[in-house]
């Protein structure tokens, strides 16, 4: 005969009174939450547009950046906007079915070259995008090559003012994996990137990603940082800009003009 050996457990009893002011809690906290949006109007408003297809001069800028190098195209989409917004007003960027999250993209980088310290020969992870040109690629790999280069201007329709668009701030921890390298007196940042090639899909190398806020070029640039940390999704919204100079962005029609350079989500 065999039999079954007990032990000694844990049972849980579910009372009422552990469970009342818990709950209690929880509506005090969620009623305190909705009056707070209620009183202080924190409504979000959300408009995408799609300009995947968008159209200069009766042909699709994707058709036609296909055939160009390097690739340019200027188009430009409508929005209409019902309710006057109060800032902020982010302008931001989605794009779908493009898997950041394998690793053989992923790992495809310089670490190294992110960190403001340029390698004598990058690491073999770069693929393919390690040299163009019989130069190393700076920065090299897979991540640096796809990377999101259209831009945007934003203007209004009613008095054909363009709007002044500034870079989101990069929270801390993003902003602390990217540094540009030291440069030495008497140099610039464009002679330090001088002897190496940028990407080959890139229209300028990253000491001229931006011509009028100088400071914003190099590893540090926010458009570079936020593409480099890949997203666990295929589908992601990266952010790019915040409208600035005005507290309330009016009700009424709106363009927005696109420099169409990217070839590689198609």
């Amino acid at each position: 005969n065999y039999s079954q050996q007990t032990y000694s457990g844990i049972v849980l009893e579910f009372r009422p009174q552990y469970f009342l002011p818990i709950s209690t809690m929880w509506l005090i906290l969620n009623i305190v939450l909705l009056t707070c949006i209620e009183k202080y109007n924190f409504h979000l408003f959300k408009q995408t547009v799609d300009y995947t297809d968008c159209v200069e001069l009766n042909v699709k800028c994707s058709d036609k950046i296909a055939k160009e190098r390097p690739p340019n195209c200027i188009c430009s989409v409508k929005i209409g906007i019902k309710n006057d917004l109060n800032q902020p007003v982010y302008i931001s960027y989605q794009v779908k079915g493009f898997h950041q999250n394998m690793k053989s993209y992923y790992i495809s980088f310089e670490p190294l070259q992110l960190n403001g310290i340029i390698p004598e020969i990058p690491r073999e992870q770069c693929g393919e995008w390690r040299k163009s040109n019989k130069k190393w690629v700076m920065p090299c790999g897979a991540l640096a090559h796809s990377l999101f280069n259209d831009t945007f201007n934003f203007f209004s329709d009613e008095d054909k003012n363009k709007y002044k668009l500034a870079y989101i701030p990069l929270i801390k921890s993003d902003r602390s994996k990217f540094k540009n390298p030291d440069i030495p007196e008497g140099k610039t940042l464009d002679d330090i990137y001088q002897p190496f090639s940028p990407p080959v899909s890139w229209r300028r190398p990253l000491s001229k990603f931006d011509m009028v806020n100088k400071e914003y070029n190099g590893a540090q640039n926010p458009d570079f940082v936020n593409w480099m940390i890949p997203s666990p999704l295929a589908t992601f919204v990266k952010p790019y800009r915040i409208i600035t100079g005005q507290s309330i962005l009016s009700s009424g029609n709106y363009t927005i003009t696109i420099e169409y350079s990217l070839i590689l989500f198609k």
